[in-house]
């Protein structure tokens, strides 16, 4: 009897469904540890400007991510901690600055997480005063 991975690998294959119709590609760093590639489904959220003497831009994504590490085709994130990164492919991203996972976990499933990684930007600084 076929699993819900078996079904998935059926969907990409018999109906023409592209790898990134599940997720995206991303380079996984644990704080400790090798990076890995991993699948994701990436959800940008509202970028926010920090004003002071500099401005500095935080840009945050939402990450979908199965918990299994030990999944061969999408890879997981099974503990989390403050300090991973995630970086996006370069042909979505071009900036390649790593995103950094900060400690909010909220478990979508018994299967899979959403966690909110960020990254900062100056975009000015001493401007004002």
């Amino acid at each position: 009897m076929a699993g819900p991975r078996d079904n998935l690998a059926i969907a990409r294959s018999q109906y023409g469904f592209g790898e990134d119709y599940f997720g995206e590609s991303l380079t996984y760093k644990p704080l400790v540890g090798e990076k890995r590639t991993i699948r994701g489904k990436v959800t940008k959220i509202a970028s926010a400007e920090i004003d002071g003497l500099t401005t500095d831009q935080k840009d945050r994504i939402e990450v979908l991510v199965g918990r299994d590490e030990s999944d061969e085709t999408d890879g997981g994130v099974n503990n989390p901690q403050p300090g991973d990164t995630i970086t996006r492919t370069a042909a979505i991203d071009p900036d390649q600055r790593p995103y950094m996972f900060r400690g909010d976990k909220e478990v979508e499933t018994r299967d899979k997480y959403r966690l909110v990684f960020e990254r900062m930007k100056r975009t000015s600084q001493g401007t004002k005063g």
